[in-house]
């Protein structure tokens, strides 16, 4: 009984000076309010933190996913304006913005010189030189431009290409001009469309004016 005695009372036995002269203390009773006080930051603040960094890292997605979108369609736009520029048509004369000067003049020259040619066999059979009605006599015609698409022909090109430009121009109108291999067409396109350039040929409306 003496060792659970000294047990009970240790804090009295080690340090009795200090309990001779205690004197108890009454304490307030602690509320529910003061305990959450002392506790410092409740649940719902903390709680408002994630909250807070999962907003502000969707927002940070939304802002991704938004730039990406616009690249997007800025590709797109540009994909769209390259394929404007490419020609469609099936045409062995058909012209694009990004074609060299020089194969569009010919492409167009010759387009035009196939056109008239099929357009009035009469009337240039009848063509006289002189000039009729209200028509200025120093424009050229259409005879005038059937010979200088020919002399310029004749001028830029050698013999062999020059066949070939008079048998599928001249004298086949450019119905087989696509059977022609690609490399003969572009050398012929090359040399003669400069030539309509440096003769004042391209484009057609000013040539006739």
């Amino acid at each position: 009984m003496a060792t659970a005695t000294w047990c009970n009372d240790r804090d009295s036995a080690i340090s009795p000076e200090f309990f001779s002269d205690a004197v108890a203390i009454d304490l307030p009773e602690v509320s529910w309010r003061d305990i959450e006080s002392l506790a410092g930051e409740s649940e719902e603040t903390s709680a408002e933190l994630p909250a807070q960094e999962e907003n502000a890292a969707q927002g940070a997605e939304r802002t991704t996913a938004e730039r990406e979108y616009l690249v997007r369609q800025q590709s797109y736009a540009d994909l769209e304006s390259q394929l404007a520029c490419v020609c469609i048509d099936e045409s062995p004369f058909a012209v694009s913005p990004t074609m060299l000067r020089e194969v569009k003049a010919f492409r167009i020259v010759v387009s035009a010189y196939c056109l008239m040619r099929n357009q009035s066999v009469v009337g240039i059979s009848r063509y006289s030189g002189q000039s009729a009605g209200a028509k200025k006599a120093h424009k050229p015609n259409r005879n005038d431009f059937f010979c200088d698409v020919e002399l310029a022909a004749k001028k830029s090109l050698t013999r062999h290409l020059h066949r070939v430009f008079q048998k599928c121009i001249v004298e086949e109108i450019a119905e087989k001009w696509t059977a022609v291999p690609m490399k003969l067409r572009s050398a012929i396109e090359a040399k003669v469309g400069h030539a309509f350039r440096r003769a004042g040929m391209f484009p057609v409306a000013r040539y006739f004016s």
